[in-house]
């Protein structure tokens, strides 16, 4: 339990500021998940839910007791929204995957091409 309230409470000096640590960490989660996500890495989605989990314990900091700021709750908000849309993205590139494996028709994840005029090479 002692390392879950050092989590809570730590602090680190970003550029002579004093941030919270989850704050840092959470941060560092969403561009982990961002890289991961442009290589299409399946890993990126539960970088990214923890990322958005740790994130919004900093956003209902005075709900959860942890601060005596004011909770942002739009922002709060915003992280159960990436969080909800998260888990359905990971859920369902599992699923396509499964399907595929087991030989169904399934459309592969492509990025989109620059579109063609008629007559170009």
């Amino acid at each position: 339990m002692d390392a879950l309230r050092w989590l809570l409470e730590a602090e680190v000096l970003v550029f002579g500021s004093p941030l919270l640590l989850r704050e840092v960490l959470g941060n560092v989660f969403g561009l982990a998940c961002a890289l991961g996500g442009m290589l299409r890495r399946v890993w990126a989605w539960p970088v990214g839910i923890a990322g958005n989990l740790l994130l919004l314990t900093v956003f209902l900091g005075s709900f959860l007791g942890l601060s005596d700021d004011p909770a942002l709750l739009g922002q709060a908000g915003r992280q159960v929204m990436f969080l909800i849309v998260s888990v359905y993205g990971w859920h369902q590139w599992r699923s396509a995957r499964r399907a595929q494996q087991s030989g169904g028709g399934v459309a592969a994840v492509a990025p989109a091409g620059r579109p063609r005029v008629p007559g170009s090479p």
